[in-house]
């Protein structure tokens, strides 16, 4: 099962890597790897509500696209806050909100 999880959030890292690598006095993974794991917690275990910020801020375009289609698929209402998606990734949700500073035409997509 962790293998295909791992395949879900485009994690490159054997389970015996990983086992290797996360120890609380010795953790060498990259942000994007790090990233990774959490969302794979949350397709593990997904809880009715999921918040996420900028998960998919230190991954590839490639890979943003992959996870965020495995994560909206998952039984929950996910409220995520991201910057500079592509159409096709926003197309993956089912709204996009704009919030705007009161009294400034600035922005700020979620």
């Amino acid at each position: 099962e962790v293998d295909k999880i791992l395949e879900k959030v485009d994690l490159d890292l054997s389970v015996k890597e990983i086992e290797s690598v996360i120890k609380p006095d010795n953790i060498v993974l990259s942000g994007g790897q790090k990233q990774k794991i959490v969302l794979a917690r949350e397709i593990i275990d997904p809880k009715s509500i999921i918040f996420l910020d900028e998960p998919t801020s230190a991954i590839d375009t490639i890979a943003t696209t992959k996870i965020l289609k495995v994560i909206s698929e998952l039984p929950s209402t996910i409220i995520m806050i991201a910057h500079n998606l592509t159409p096709e990734q926003k197309a993956t949700f089912d709204r996009e909100i704009h919030l705007f500073k009161k009294g400034s035409d600035e922005n700020y997509n979620i």
